[in-house]
């Protein structure tokens, strides 16, 4: 390898290393056997998430997860993986992610990520995936909470009329 190939490297370490920096979750993604069609589809859905989809090597993004996180990936990244960062919500790309639909039947893309600096598993994302929207919790909470005070009220208007 000669020099250039190497600080090209380099170059593409440190920029990984700058994008990890800057968001709070990264998912590892197998895109293996889906066409462009369904890539180009995929990311527009991650962009409305406001999520970055990058491809690199492999063994680059190992080392640039190693020298800012000191998290050792091993065998956790095979075939073609794209890297999507994640800035704000890290749970809707997990239900993006296993929601679309690919013309192949191509399981386990998802194949792990970093959630506040710590190596998540694919079955731990899978089940991460599965829990509803901060928007979803909020409303479901305000409702059982609207229907218990209304309730509490109704309770209270008969104690009332019990008095009087």
């Amino acid at each position: 390898m000669n020099k250039s190939q190497i600080l090209k490297k380099k170059e593409v370490v440190q920029k990984i290393e700058n994008t990890i920096k800057s968001n709070s979750a990264i998912i590892f993604y197998n895109f293996s056997h889906a066409s462009s069609n369904e890539i180009f589809k995929l990311k527009k859905e991650l962009r409305e998430k406001k999520c970055s989809w990058f491809t690199f090597k492999n063994t680059l993004f190992k080392k640039a997860v190693q020298n800012t996180l000191g998290i050792e990936l091993g065998d956790s990244l095979r075939m073609n993986n794209a890297f999507i960062f994640i800035k704000d919500d890290q749970y809707s790309p997990l239900k993006i992610l296993k929601n679309f639909e690919f013309n192949s039947d191509f399981k386990g893309r998802i194949q792990g990520g970093i959630y506040n600096n710590n190596f998540i598993s694919d079955k731990q994302l899978e089940e991460l995936s599965s829990i509803s929207s901060k928007e979803t919790l909020i409303f479901e909470f305000r409702s059982i909470l609207m229907f218990e005070i209304s309730r509490f009220t109704r309770f209270i208007k008969e104690i009332e009329k019990g008095k009087s």
